[in-house]
């Protein structure tokens, strides 16, 4: 099943990460939210302690079916606005802070998107040689 799934990681701010993934089979888009490692020292034992990886979070998970989404969330205590457009021959997933108007991430899936380019491409290359051999013939 891994074979379908597409993923991608981003910095969302200075210590959390956004992984993204999307199973092209089903459509089904994820946003998850990972803290990095960090450190805390205990003042009283004077002992450093390590904080672990924390596992992702669940932030989103929807499945598209190739409909555009507009969707709000939030993480400490910031608005932001995650636009995906999903089409087959065109894809684009942008996250926009909303309080800002700043883009966090210009595009979420860039493997994704370069695909879907490609394919644009090589349907419109292909459509203009049948045109020019149907007009010669």
């Amino acid at each position: 099943m891994a074979l379908w799934i597409e993923k991608q990681s981003h910095r969302l701010d200075e210590s959390t990460r956004l992984i993204c993934s999307y199973h092209r089979l089903s459509t089904r888009f994820e946003l998850q939210l990972q803290q990095d490692e960090s450190a805390c020292i205990c003042q009283a034992q004077e002992v450093q302690l390590e904080i672990e990886k924390m596992q992702p979070i669940q932030w989103y998970k929807r499945h598209l079916f190739y409909l555009p989404r507009h969707i709000k969330l939030s993480h400490a205590d910031r608005q932001y606005q995650l636009r995906i457009l999903p089409f087959p021959f065109f894809w684009r997933a942008r996250l926009r802070c909303a309080e800002t108007g700043n883009i966090v991430i210009e595009e979420c899936l860039v493997g994704r998107k370069r695909r879907s380019v490609m394919r644009m491409i090589y349907s419109s290359i292909i459509n203009l040689l049948r045109i020019m051999l149907q007009v010669i013939t």
